[in-house]
């Protein structure tokens, strides 16, 4: 039998979602042709800018290696290292930029780079010319412990009870004292935002000041927070470990808060696997989020927090380091210490009607098809079926009612590209990724 399914562009439909750990994929990164070996690296900083992406590794505390997509994520290469043998050659003239702590992206153009020095250096390292601006410094006590700053160039740099803030940029900077301070953030309405621990009852007061001098305190709860992270000027969470919960156990716990950081709740408390602390903390929407341990265990959810489901990684469960989670388009990155980049599909929690562990595979040839493909269903009940074809972003492109018999020949006239392909009625659900020529 034959169906001529014709290009239908139809809004995005968002049904139940479910995660899978199964469907993290590892993605290569070269280096000169080679595919680097993670073994001595973890992550500095990664973020997207449309369809450019970058990740700041450290290898070894000893120097940043820079690592960029210009897809959206599909291919990385690596662009700079500033590498040398410390044993058999001079340093370089910039051997101060060595042992780095700290990276913030800023733009397509630039990241900054703090060192383990007392000088306070922010390198401002243009990612086009890989030139070191190394022109401003805090003549900070210690190395920069916390670094934030926002898209208008609001930011602050934070190390003991020290901090400085910045409204232009790091071209300029006051320098203040107040309470020690954890974990720093300043949203896109230039509000500054930071943590801080108290020792009295171990618990975490969050901070909140309009012009980085005056703070208003709120109590998030017992515990020590780790990171903060915010959706939108609204809509915070907070991640992290109680080491003196009552039944001696270390507890995983999530906080949330819906006003801004005024008053939070205990959104999540597990003891019943030490993931030594939420690390961090992601949402690609308001319902579909994810908290990162520095071990094999993460939490997701999709229902906006009110439950968090607890994961075992299957992909290289060994590898125990710092972990963090950036968005591009069409993907969740997860670079896992010591062991590389993952990616998730971000549309397989979208285009889906029932989770991802109940759908069978199905056959289809050829692949990569021209016009036409054929659809195996010799192991499909017959029935009445929605058969459904997804770009790879999540965009609904075929919607058709089909019967099937046992091989269905389809043509179409989509684009060239990758699909997604979902056939299935109120008991039976199939999944196939497929290729347009």
């Amino acid at each position: 039998m034959k169906y001529i399914l014709l290009l239908i562009v139809i809004p995005t439909l968002l049904f139940s979602q479910e995660w899978n750990d199964s469907y993290w994929e590892k993605v290569p990164i070269y280096k000169n042709g080679q595919e680097i070996d993670f073994n001595d690296y973890r992550i500095a900083d990664a973020k997207c800018f449309d369809n450019i992406c970058y990740l700041v590794l450290r290898n070894q505390s000893l120097f940043i290696e820079i690592v960029k997509s210009t897809d959206g994520g599909d291919t990385w290469n690596s662009i700079y290292d500033n590498k040398f043998d410390i044993f058999g050659e001079d340093p370089p003239d910039d051997f101060i930029l060595y042992n780095p702590q700290l990276a913030e992206l800023q733009s397509p153009n630039e990241v900054i780079i703090t060192y383990d020095d007392k000088n306070g250096i922010l390198n401002k390292f243009n990612l086009n010319t890989f030139e070191n601006d190394t022109s401003f410094k805090l003549n900070t006590y210690s190395d920069i412990k916390n670094l934030h700053t926002n898209s208008n160039g609001y930011g602050i740099a934070a190390y003991g009870i020290h901090y400085y803030i910045t409204k232009d940029h790091w071209k300029t900077a006051e320098f203040y004292k107040t309470h020690s301070i954890g974990e720093v953030l300043v949203t896109k309405n230039n509000i500054f935002y930071n943590t801080n621990s108290n020792s009295s009852d171990t618990s975490t007061l969050f901070n909140r000041s309009v012009n980085g001098i005056n703070w208003e305190q709120s109590l998030i709860g017992r515990g020590y927070i780790q990171t903060i992270y915010s959706f939108n000027d609204e809509l915070f969470w907070a991640g992290g470990i109680n080491l003196f919960s009552d039944d001696k156990k270390r507890h995983d716990l999530i906080y949330n808060s819906i006003d801004g950081g005024k008053t939070w709740d205990l959104q999540h408390e597990d003891s019943t696997f030490i993931g030594w602390s939420i690390r961090d903390i992601n949402f690609i929407n308001t319902e579909i989020g994810i908290a990162l341990t520095p071990l094999e265990v993460y939490y997701t959810t999709t229902n906006g927090g009110e439950d968090w489901i607890k994961q075992q990684r299957s992909y290289d469960p060994k590898a125990i380091a710092m972990n963090k989670t950036f968005l591009s388009k069409k993907s969740l990155f997860q670079f896992v210490g010591l062991s590389g980049l993952y990616k998730y599909n971000l549309s397989l929690l979208t285009i889906t009607s029932v989770p991802l562990n109940e759908y069978r595979t199905i056959k289809t040839y050829p692949s990569p098809f021209v016009n036409r493909f054929t659809l195996d269903a010799i192991d499909v009940p017959p029935g009445s079926y929605s058969l459904k074809i997804h770009s790879i972003i999540g965009d609904l492109v075929l919607d058709n009612t089909i019967n099937i018999p046992s091989q269905i020949e389809i043509e179409t006239n989509l684009p060239s590209g990758n699909y997604y392909l979902i056939l299935e009625n109120e008991k039976n659900h199939f999944f196939q990724k497929i290729i347009k020529e």
